[in-house]
Formats: structure tokens, C-alpha cells, sequence
């Protein structure tokens, strides 16, 4: 193919370009217009566990060859473990320590079979290694909490390379001289950040069944407190209260039952 590659991609992201890339033919003026699209996640989601998250935050998932995580730095590195683990070496392209081995071209087939079982694409012809698959399901490469992509619009048109040179007084190049001018600009001037919270917390749930309790009961907090009272308090009080009445009106039969004395002088 002739032309270009060009990726877009996070800071934070190790580039890949054989991977994710876009094709820039020769003698074209091409502009690129980009909206950035950021996911963050609030804290109060960090009290639940990944699993009902589905997210990653940098401080929960540790990386060898990284200190960022991202989904991307995860699968290259679950890449690069099991390449290693299988073919006894890595790509050059890949993160390695000073003490890995390089694969040289005779490996080639080795390692295009490990993308086959870490990207998950079916071959019926390619051997089944039950310790093989169980490392590539350690990798649990899911999305991190925090991140940001790019939606790309690109527009381009021919450039006459001619008119290009002497304009810009270019005028002694060489046979292999190919010119194509690339304008990578941001759609607009703001974005809207996307957030992942809980959408129900506690103080949600509790709000919720106050209004739905106040609207088809009538209950509010003193109805709370007075039906507390009457099943608490009420029964002692009723209790106390009988067994002074009780003690009243004993005393006022013996009262009446006393002999009443009349001394004449």
C-alpha cells in the first residue's frame, strides 16, 4: 500500500499502529476534525466492586510494563505474556525486559497464532492449550473508570505537488519525494464529559420510599416517630398507668372499710 499511517489516541495509551491506524494517500490535503469523548467515574462508584462496575481504576490494576492503565496497555501486555509464554520470545515491537529474547522472522507463524487465541478468533485447525487459555482469561483487560477517545471526521482533496513546491520555493527533490499536508484541528471548542455514577445510593433509596410512603399513605416522619411511640412506648405507659389505678382504688375500699370511732364528752 502507498501512503501514510496515522493514530489518534489517548496520552496514555501505547500506540499501535499496525493495529488501529488511518491510511493517508500521497498528493492529497487532508483535514481531520476531532471530538474528544471523555468518561470519568465518580467516587461514589468507587465503593463497589469492578465486577458491578465493569471499570478499572489505575490503583486497582497493576501493569508490568505500564503505569497507566487503560484497556489498550492491558491486552498488549496480556499479548506480550502470552507470546512470551508460547513462543519463548516477543515481538521487537512489544514491552519487554532486558533479559527477553526478540523472536527473529522464523517465529512469525508462533506469533500470529497467539493473536488468534488472544483476540478470541475461531481456527478449527489451531491446537487447543488449555493452560494457554486459562492465561489468556487472567488477563481481564476491561475498560478503565477515566478515559477519553476521539470521534474523527476527515475531509481531504488532491494536491497539486507542482503549484505546492513553488509556492513554498521548493524546487530541487528528489524521484521519491511525496508531499501530503495533514490539518488535525478539534471540532468545537468544548466537549461534554460523560460521567458513570451509581443510579441508586442509599440516600437515593431512602428518599424514594419516603416519597412513595408520603404519597399513596400519608406517612411522614412524625407518623415514623408516632408509630415507633405506640409500639414502644405506649405499652409501658398503658401498663404503668393501669397498675396506679388498680393501686387507687384498693386503697380507697380499705379506706371505706376502716371503723369509724365517735367520742362524746
Amino acid at each position: 500500500s502507498q501512503g501514510y499511517k496515522l493514530m489518534i489516541h489517548d496520552p496514555g495509551e501505547y500506540p499501535q499502529v499496525s493495529g488501529r491506524n488511518m491510511r493517508i494517500p500521497f498528493g492529497h490535503e487532508i483535514s481531520i476534525a476531532l471530538k474528544p469523548q471523555m468518561l470519568i467515574t465518580s467516587q461514589s462508584a468507587a465503593d463497589f466492586s469492578w465486577e458491578k462496575r465493569q471499570c478499572f481504576f489505575n490503583h486497582e490494576r497493576y501493569l508490568r510494563y505500564f503505569k497507566i492503565y487503560n484497556q489498550e496497555n492491558c491486552e498488549l501486555e496480556c499479548l506480550t505474556n502470552v507470546t512470551q509464554a508460547m513462543c519463548e520470545c516477543v515481538r521487537f515491537s512489544m514491552p519487554r525486559s532486558n533479559d527477553t529474547k526478540v523472536c527473529p522472522l522464523s517465529m512469525f507463524h508462533c506469533m500470529s497464532d497467539v493473536k488468534w487465541i488472544v483476540y478470541d478468533i475461531d481456527d478449527p485447525d489451531r491446537p487447543v492449550n488449555e493452560n494457554i487459555t486459562a492465561m489468556v482469561d487472567r488477563c481481564n483487560c476491561l475498560p478503565a473508570c477515566s478515559s477519553i477517545s476521539y470521534d474523527v471526521e476527515t475531509t481531504q482533496t488532491t494536491l497539486d505537488v507542482e503549484k505546492f513546491m513553488r509556492v513554498n520555493h521548493v524546487y530541487d527533490r528528489s524521484d521519491n519525494f511525496y508531499i501530503t499536508t495533514i490539518a488535525i484541528y478539534f471540532k468545537e471548542s468544548y466537549f461534554i464529559t460523560s460521567k458513570r455514577s451509581e443510579l441508586y445510593g442509599w440516600v437515593d433509596f431512602l428518599a424514594n420510599c419516603g416519597g412513595l410512603l408520603g404519597l399513596f399513605m400519608g406517612v411522614s416522619i412524625l407518623s415514623l416517630l408516632e408509630i415507633c411511640y405506640f409500639i414502644t412506648i405506649r405499652p409501658f405507659s398503658v401498663r404503668s398507668r393501669i397498675a396506679s389505678v388498680e393501686k387507687r382504688d384498693t386503697n380507697e375500699v380499705q379506706n371505706v372499710m376502716l371503723p369509724v370511732i365517735i367520742k362524746s364528752e
